[in-house]
């Protein structure tokens, strides 16, 4: 698990992303593998932490986006 800053645009607006990745595990006979994981613990706009005002939704939103750049997916 490493603490990262990821760069995302949501609305032609750059967001940047700070929290633990987890890389997922690939699935093998014996154990069913795991998803990568982000958890976001800041949401930065300029030098200002708007996590406290982002929807639930809209933080998986940006979680999955952060792994699909992570993975370049």
């Amino acid at each position: 698990m490493d603490y990262i800053t990821v760069t995302v645009k949501h609305y032609e607006i750059y967001l940047e992303l700070e929290g633990y990745y987890t890389p997922g595990e690939e699935m093998t006979h014996d154990y069913p593998g795991s998803a990568s994981e982000f958890d976001i613990h800041k949401v930065m706009v300029e030098d200002t932490n708007i996590i406290d005002i982002i929807r639930e939704d809209l933080l998986d939103e940006l979680e999955t986006e952060a792994i699909n750049i992570l993975e370049d997916k």
